[in-house]
């Protein structure tokens, strides 16, 4: 059996039955526990599985941060939706700031206002104002991190702090939006 078909086993064996032991997963496919530990430490660097006293289970997609690629077209009509939301707490000349995030990309779109000054540390959502609007920008800067595509750490937090914002819209992992007034 060649490596590829053995961690595509051992996932589809964790499908079945979540936890197993590292020699029951090689009695299973007629393996050495060493070929499966080996492979085990592979899929847990790529975070596909976890290591736990006693076994392995695999991890659940809903644990794993998605990529932007990944959650592009997931839910755009709920995404839309909020686009019309955050356009209706928006007045013209406001100063917002905007998180990253794909809820963002499709909510951008439905922001009508004029003369904003648009804050943001998400490269997708700069991009897509950059080439879309004639808004006052500012990107952030600060650490990438190329999973969602957003600059974070100290230089963003600080680039955030030296505003004043009229309203701060950030989405969560479970298609939310918070609004906050300056202070």
């Amino acid at each position: 059996m060649l490596k590829a078909e053995r961690r595509s086993e051992i996932l589809r064996l964790l499908d079945e039955r979540n936890f197993m032991t590292v020699s029951d997963v090689a009695d299973a496919m007629g393996v050495s526990s060493m070929t499966i530990r080996r492979d085990v430490n592979e899929l847990g660097e790529e975070n596909q599985l976890i290591r736990l006293y006693g076994g392995i289970q695999k991890i659940d997609i809903k644990e794993k941060e998605l990529t932007t690629s990944e959650k592009i077209n997931l839910h755009k009509d709920r995404k839309e939706f909020i686009g019309k939301v955050m356009n209706s707490l928006i007045k013209d000349g406001d100063v917002v700031y905007v998180g990253a995030g794909t809820t963002i990309l499709y909510a951008l779109p439905f922001i009508t206002k004029k003369e904003l000054f648009v804050v943001t540390n998400s490269l997708i959502a700069f991009n897509y104002l950059v080439q879309n609007t004639d808004y006052k920008l500012l990107l952030t800067g600060g650490d990438y991190a190329p999973v969602t595509e957003e600059f974070i750490g100290e230089h963003a937090e600080k680039a955030f702090d030296m505003l004043q914002h009229s309203l701060i819209i950030k989405t969560l992992s479970k298609l939310g939006i918070k609004k906050h007034t300056s202070k």
